[in-house]
């Protein structure tokens, strides 16, 4: 019996035995067909010649309902009007390019994931557009994936290249979903995608010792050494540091928490101590807070109109957070030496040999130079001990060993930024605070 197709109705589908479909009551050929294996797509169905006709319109992972039935619905006048339906479908499938599936990943999958996914996904389009972008989808074969990769590492990034054809195989997986290339014919299923070597590098005390000299030095807001020294002492990645509210720093009980975070998926909210260091940056910062966010950004680029009509890029203030840090970290590592001069064409630039995750690599060697377990850096780190262990161990972050580690671990790291040089694996000694002086003044 006929019923009107909901988004969650057909959700809530259960495959059978045999091949299941469900007519909309709305547009008469509109339907839903559910495969015995569980695969939902959306349908329509008319009569040729006397005999009943299907046509796929598409996956029920890529279209809405409504969208759906809105296909059907032209398929109907196409049908009443004396055209091939089926013929129709068919042949806009194999007309569609790289940009028509790019625009259907921005529109059905983006909104879908974290903003910073959002901005790596889309960087690297920026890369794989020019070079497919007037591409049909259903002509993309080995040889063009192969071209990609390769002209993305002949800059030298081969990560980025790597990434760049992980990224293509999802995209031409949509558009097997929805109909666009045969199933199982993903080209990027068959390259040998060229192996990445892990990055090891930590700073020793002597490069932090540089750092922390020319962090010192750095003037004015465009120069805030505040986020490079929070990741450095809090061994935070650097989108949780940046997009942290002051909503979630708890000075009473001494923590900070993060709803979202790249593995919260596995290990749920993470929540940490605010070691005496993290919470000198925070309560000078919080003297004069700008947005609801510690690190707050700069301005944020609009698109203005004109009274002639033309358009133009303008820079307002944003109550958003910073959402980068990579040209101060640029100019740290460079004024720090932290890398060497290369020659790039007729120049001489000065290429670093760290990157800024290297600080949180380094909290965590430090971490457990001083003796602390694996699973104490783990959680400070934000990772789900593996096992059993991950399942029953649950620390407090207002006290007890995460405390503990999380200030030895900075103490060391600020005594080296400080130039004291600690030794390693031994804990530093720490400078009193003006409030720990005060305190003994008012005891005695």
């Amino acid at each position: 019996m006929p019923r009107k197709l909901t988004d969650r109705f057909v959700e809530r589908l259960q495959a059978g035995s045999a091949v299941i479909r469900v007519w909309d009551a709305e547009v008469r050929g509109f339907g839903v067909r559910v495969s015995p294996g569980g695969r939902k797509s959306y349908i329509f169905q008319f009569t040729r010649e006397g005999s009943k006709v299907q046509a796929t319109i598409g996956s029920a992972e890529c279209w809405t309902c409504d969208n759906a039935r809105d296909r059907a619905r032209e398929l109907r006048k196409l049908h009443e009007c004396g055209n091939d339906a089926r013929a129709t479908l068919q042949d806009a499938r194999t007309k569609r390019d790289f940009e028509d599936l790019v625009k259907c990943w921005r529109e059905d999958y983006k909104p879908k994931i974290r903003p910073h996914s959002q901005a790596c996904f889309e960087s690297l389009l920026k890369r794989i557009l020019p070079a497919l972008g007037t591409r049909l989808v259903k002509d993309l074969a080995l040889a063009d994936v192969e071209d990609l990769h390769r002209k993305i590492a002949k800059e030298g990034l081969e990560v980025t290249a790597n990434r760049a054809i992980t990224f293509l195989r999802r995209l031409l997986s949509i558009a097997e979903k929805k109909g666009w290339r045969a199933m199982g014919t993903n080209p990027v299923t068959h390259f040998e995608r060229p192996s990445e070597e892990s990055r090891t590098r930590v700073l020793s005390a002597e490069e932090l010792q540089a750092l922390g000299a020319v962090l010192q030095a750095f003037p004015g807001k465009h120069r805030d050494p505040d986020p490079i020294l929070f990741l450095a002492l809090s061994g935070l990645r650097k989108s949780e540091a940046l997009g942290l509210r002051w909503a979630d720093v708890d000075f009473e009980r001494g923590t900070m928490t993060f709803p979202t975070h790249k593995t919260s998926k596995k290990a749920g909210v993470k929540v940490l101590p605010i070691n005496s260091h993290l919470r000198d940056i925070l309560k000078a910062r919080a003297a004069w807070r700008l947005s609801p966010y510690v690190f707050a950004g700069y301005f944020k680029r609009v698109i203005r109109k004109a009274e002639d009509g033309r358009s133009a890029e303008k820079q307002a203030p944003t109550d958003g957070p910073r959402v980068s840090i990579k040209w101060i970290w640029g100019k740290a590592a460079e004024e720090a030496s932290l890398g060497s001069m290369v020659k790039v064409g007729r120049k001489k630039v000065f290429k670093p040999d760290t990157v800024i995750h290297d600080l949180r690599r380094t909290f965590n060697s430090v971490c457990a130079e001083l003796g602390y377990p694996p699973q104490v850096f783990d959680f400070l780190l934000g990772h789900k001990p593996a096992g059993m262990a991950g399942v029953y161990t649950h620390m407090s972050p207002a006290g007890g060993i995460l405390a503990e580690a999380s200030q030895a671990t900075a103490d060391w790291i600020a005594a080296a930024l400080d130039g004291r040089k600690p030794r390693l694996g031994e804990k530093a000694q720490t400078a009193k605070t003006a409030s720990e002086f005060k305190a003994e003044e008012t005891s005695a």
